[in-house]
């Protein structure tokens, strides 16, 4: 569902608690509890808590070619297939289709390449997830 509200006299906002409710879930579901998993626990393990150049480009290169399109992004599109009630077969259906057609892993690596390089190599390991979150 979608509420209005006035922000001003020229700004209209829409509020879709729908969209909102993707973003908490994924968002503390997967960011927040997988990621952390992830980052803090299973990369240390296979890279090292090393802030060296080299295990910095282990880790972006491990998160940009395995865990982003094999499991972010997969989960992106399935919470959105599940709040907004359609089938997971299509939302995998959309993701393949964004991969293909709109660019979306190079727009997401785009932005994400540099912003872990940064995660790996400058944030305290503590504070990773709510740097990327």
């Amino acid at each position: 569902t979608k509420t209005t509200v006035s922000i001003s006299r020229d700004i209209e906002a829409t509020f879709a608690s729908d969209r909102n409710l993707a973003f908490l879930l994924y968002g503390g579901l997967y960011q927040g509890c997988a990621q952390m998993f992830i980052f803090n626990e299973i990369f240390p393990i296979l890279f090292g808590r090393e802030t060296s150049i080299l295990t910095v480009v282990e880790k972006v290169s491990c998160d940009m070619l395995f865990i982003s399109p094999l499991i972010c992004l997969p989960v992106a599109y399935l919470t959105k297939a599940a709040i907004f009630q359609y089938p997971f077969k299509e939302g995998i259906s959309r993701y393949f289709s964004d991969l293909k057609n709109k660019g979306l892993l190079q727009r997401y690596w785009s932005v994400w390449i540099p912003v872990q390089s940064c995660t790996f190599s400058i944030v305290p390991e503590h504070l990773r997830i709510p740097f990327i979150a």
